[in-house]
């Protein structure tokens, strides 16, 4: 079972869409994660890239952060991210569609942070391909940072303007906490 970890929200279980796509961060990640961001959280602005259940940006919201956008394309998963935001009495933005269409037409708004968590079998390697390090730097805000998950056989190698401050490894995921120079 899924739960926000923390914070206004603490405790409430989430609802979770199923599918072979569909692979929440488990709690002991997130628990990871938000303990090492710490205060950091407190009014910023998230983005949670391939939200899923919205499980990231959910306890962002409930440990003070000040907005979060939740992008995804699967309807199910659509359905989860508002019927959780409901359960929890939070708020964020809801965007529909695919990442790739979003980042396209992203509006110029920046983020604190950004969570970015593809489907393994769908972004494979180089991830440095991905079409999120080509907006990284639009939207992202300065000391702000990118928590980049993958699977652990695939590496991340980053050009600059980009910084990989830290890795952590947890099971078969990789966290990459990543920064503009």
């Amino acid at each position: 079972m899924l739960r926000v970890i923390a914070g206004t929200a603490g405790g409430i279980f989430l609802q979770a869409a199923k599918g072979p796509d569909v692979r929440p961060t488990q709690d002991r990640v997130k628990q990871s994660i938000f303990s090492a961001l710490g205060d950091r959280i407190i009014e910023a602005e998230i983005l949670d890239l391939y939200a899923g259940t919205g499980a990231l940006g959910i306890e962002a919201l409930s440990r003070g952060a000040t907005s979060a956008t939740f992008v995804e394309q699967n309807s199910k998963c659509i359905s989860a991210i508002k019927d959780n935001l409901k359960r929890c009495h939070l708020e964020g933005t809801v965007a529909a569609q695919p990442v790739e269409k979003w980042l396209n037409q992203s509006s110029g708004k920046s983020y604190d942070l950004i969570f970015c968590d593809p489907p393994y079998h769908q972004f494979k390697e180089p991830l440095q391909n991905h079409p999120l390090w080509t907006q990284a730097q639009t939207l992202l805000k300065p000391h702000g940072f990118i928590l980049f998950e993958h699977f652990f056989k695939h590496s991340l190698d980053l050009p600059p303007p980009f910084e990989i401050t830290q890795q952590k490894k947890y099971g078969d995921t990789i966290i990459s906490w990543v920064k503009l120079q």
